[in-house]
C-alpha cells in the first residue's frame, strides 16, 4: 500500500492511497481516496483527484468563471491593474521634465470551496492605468481586479506629473494597490520616482 497524502485532525482521517488495502481501529478497506471518520467508525468512499484545471482571465472588464464539472476547492489569485506614469510639461532651454512612475497592482490568493463559488462568478480583471496626458498631468489609477466578493485586489495609484525645471526636481512614483479578504493579502511595489 502507498499513502500519498493523510490529513488528521480532530474527527477526521482522510486518506488517500495507492493500490491495496488500509486498516485503522478495526475497520479494513481499500480504494484510492477515502474518509474515516474517527468519532462514528465509518467509512466514506471518495473519488480521485483527476486532474488539475487552470482558468485565467486577461481581458479587463467583466468575465464569468464558470468551475468545471467535479470541482471541489479552488485557488484563486487576483492582482490589481498598475498605475499609468505622469505626463511631462513641455521644457524650454535649458530645462527638463520627469514624470514618476505608476505603482504595481496588489495582490491576494484565497482558497475557497465549490459551495462558495456556485454555478459561476464574475472575475473583474482591471485595466491598467492611463499614462498622464501631455503636460503636467499624473498617471491614472489601475482597476480592482476580483472574483464576485470574495477576493479582490486595487489597482496601483498613477506616477506624479513631470514639471519643467532648471533645478533638481524629485516626484514620488504612485503607491501600490493592496489585496484584501484572502488568505493571503499583499501590496503592489509603489512606482519609480523622477528626479
Amino acid at each position: 500500500m502507498l499513502v500519498s497524502k493523510c490529513d488528521i485532525n480532530s474527527s477526521n482521517i482522510n486518506v488517500i492511497t495507492g493500490a491495496g488495502v488500509l486498516s485503522y481501529g478495526g475497520i479494513t478497506f481499500s480504494g484510492t481516496s477515502s474518509t474515516i471518520n474517527t468519532t462514528t467508525q465509518t467509512v466514506i468512499i471518495g473519488s480521485d483527484l483527476t486532474k488539475v484545471v487552470v482558468q485565467i482571465f486577461t481581458t479587463p472588464g467583466a468575465n464569468t468563471y464558470t468551475p468545471t464539472a467535479g470541482m471541489k476547492y479552488c485557488t484563486v489569485e487576483v492582482v490589481g491593474g498598475g498605475g499609468g506614469s505622469g505626463g511631462c510639461q513641455t521644457t524650454g532651454v535649458g530645462q527638463f521634465a520627469a514624470s514618476a512612475g505608476g505603482g504595481g497592482g496588489g495582490y491576494a490568493r484565497k482558497t475557497v470551496s465549490a459551495a462558495t463559488i456556485g454555478a459561476s462568478q464574475i472575475a473583474t480583471v482591471g485595466a491598467a492605468g492611463a499614462a498622464g496626458s501631455a503636460g503636467a498631468n499624473a498617471g491614472g489609477t489601475g482597476g480592482t481586479t476580483s472574483l464576485g466578493a470574495i477576493v479582490s485586489a486595487t489597482g496601483g495609484v498613477g506616477g506624479g506629473a513631470g514639471f519643467a525645471t532648471i533645478t533638481l526636481f524629485f516626484n514620488i512614483g504612485g503607491a501600490g494597490g493592496a489585496g484584501s479578504s484572502g488568505d493571503f493579502n499583499t501590496t503592489g511595489t509603489p512606482g519609480l520616482a523622477s528626479h
